[in-house]
């Protein structure tokens, strides 16, 4: 189980496609939600965080939304979005 600031990551199916078609894992989720960088200039709305993280000639983008799962009934970080922008 994957988790970060205390709550349970929960991914959605876009963004496991996502991770699956740029050759990722969820490691490299928590890796770039622990070790990134805010996403500059766009403001998010209260509960959604985007993060980026340069490897290489690469950069990872990650946005998480606060959200609830009621099967564990609790608070959960759904995973919405993952992009890799060739630098």
């Amino acid at each position: 189980m994957h988790t970060w600031r205390g709550r349970i990551l929960r991914f959605t199916n876009a963004a496991y496609w996502e991770l699956y078609k740029h050759g990722l894992s969820p490691e490299d989720v928590i890796d770039v939600l622990d070790n990134g960088y805010d996403f500059p200039g766009k403001q998010r709305s209260e509960g959604i965080y985007e993060k980026c993280l340069r490897k290489g000639c690469e950069i990872i983008k990650v946005v998480v939304a606060e959200s609830y799962s009621f099967d564990i009934k609790e608070t959960v970080w759904a995973v919405v979005h993952v992009m890799v922008v060739r630098t």
